[in-house]
């Protein structure tokens, strides 16, 4: 009896705990978006150290954005041949081939390249963010910044979250371009559309809608949401080495869950 009642103490303390955990964890990341901020509103107007962030920002952004580059690009290519083949032969069957072009242009452009241009950012930049500054939390570098009288938000978080809100973009539109391009191979050689036809197509599509524009304003919401929470999870490192892994495993699964959630808003708001 003892161990059944000890079995069901645990089993009913384990929600309450998980709710203070979650509690916790908003405060302290609403927290750091504060100083975040707050921070940036004081760096854009002090000339001096504008121009420190900013160099910072773009060590970061070739770091950790900018090399991702072949693996996005990959990636890329790979979900717009899967993509557009299937489609090809389903519009083949209704003789209605030109509009390949508006599924590529509206699919790629507007949902699969920010999304996945997100997720790529989520596991090979947020991971890093965590555990470099989570290694920094372990050794004890970010006490010591602190009793030097530096800010660990103004020199840790900033430049990272700069450097991505700066490469997510670039890298979004560079995804574009290539989705697009793989997708004009596979109309001319399944549905035998020259490449001036799909690319006219193309072009009529997105100037008569926002698609291009809707994917830069999710790259860069992608960029802001994962340098925070990649940033707050190495933060709230304790103990060894081994949790420096974890809060990298963790900053990925939660990056990864605000991107699909951040899509899903701007969708909704976009449809509605």
């Amino acid at each position: 009896m003892t161990a059944i009642a000890r079995k069901l103490g645990k089993a009913l303390d384990y929600p309450p705990k998980k709710i203070l955990g979650l509690v916790d964890y908003a405060g302290g990341l609403a927290w750091l978006v504060g100083m975040s901020a707050l921070w940036s509103a004081r760096v854009l107007v002090n000339p001096k150290s504008f121009r420190e962030t900013l160099v910072r920002a773009s060590g970061q952004a070739a770091k950790h954005g900018f090399a991702a580059l072949p693996l996005s690009a990959l990636i890329i290519s790979l979900i717009s041949v899967s993509v557009a083949i299937p489609s090809a032969e389903q519009l083949r069957q209704f003789g209605a081939n030109i509009f390949i072009a508006d599924i590529l242009a509206v699919g790629l452009c507007q949902q699969l390249v920010p999304i996945m241009i997100g997720i790529v950012a989520a596991g090979y930049s947020g991971t890093q963010f965590a555990a470099e500054i989570g290694n920094m939390k372990v050794t004890e570098e970010i006490t010591a910044m602190k009793a030097m009288g530096m800010n660990a938000v103004k020199i840790l978080v900033l430049p990272r979250l700069w450097g991505l809100v700066l490469c997510l973009p670039f890298l979004t539109l560079v995804g574009d371009f290539l989705g697009l391009s793989v997708g004009a191979l596979v109309a001319r050689l399944q549905l035998d559309l020259t490449f001036n036809d799909y690319f006219k197509r193309v072009l009529e599509v997105l100037r008569a809608r926002n698609d291009v524009a809707q994917g830069l304003y999710k790259s860069i919401s992608f960029a802001i949401a994962i340098a925070l929470v990649s940033c707050y999870r190495g933060f709230k490192v304790r103990g060894g080495s081994g949790a420096v892994g974890d809060a990298a495993r963790l900053a990925d699964v939660d990056s990864i869950i605000l991107v699909i959630g951040i899509n899903t808003v701007f969708t909704i708001v976009n449809t509605f």
